[in-house]
């Protein structure tokens, strides 16, 4: 997730596969990256309108997670108000969050999983619980064999 700000707000931008799909739909057979990088009424159209589509999937995906609500843009609010001097700020902002969505690196798998470490806590604990009772029979039959006399201590 990629932060935005513009005009005193913060947003949050999200490229998931929801958004791909309504660019798809939208503008059929373009090019997004292409469409985006555009300097004409066309490009800045599909970018505002990408920008708005991103930061609500940004917003959904924070209150997933639990977060608390925050702002989304209007696209005719934004279409309006943005500047020239703005414009690259928002294309950037647009490619680190394309990029993102489409970056296929993941953060080591469990490293963040607090009901996988639970789990691995518990088994682990089962494991080392029925080793320390083997060890602690294999410790007393030992010494119940050596008090009977039948196996002798080495010296």
């Amino acid at each position: 997730m990629i932060s935005y700000s513009y005009r005193g707000g913060n947003y949050h931008l999200y490229f998931n596969l929801a958004a791909l799909l309504d660019f798809k739909e939208k503008y059929q057979d373009q090019n997004l990256v292409e469409l985006i990088s555009r300097n004409d009424r066309e490009g800045l159209e599909a970018a505002v309108w990408l920008l708005c589509q991103l930061s609500r999937q940004g917003e959904l995906y924070r209150r997933y997670l639990g977060e608390d609500p925050g702002q989304v843009l209007d696209y005719e609010r934004t279409l309006l108000s943005l500047t020239p001097a703005e414009q690259p700020m928002m294309q950037a902002a647009l490619m680190a969050a394309v990029a993102e969505g489409f970056r296929r690196e993941h953060p080591e798998e469990g490293a963040d999983d607090p009901w996988l470490q639970e789990y691995e806590a518990e088994h682990s604990t089962k494991k080392a619980s029925a080793g320390r009772r083997f060890v602690c029979f294999c410790r007393r039959l030992w010494a119940s064999l050596s008090k009977r006399g039948s196996i002798s201590r080495p010296a």
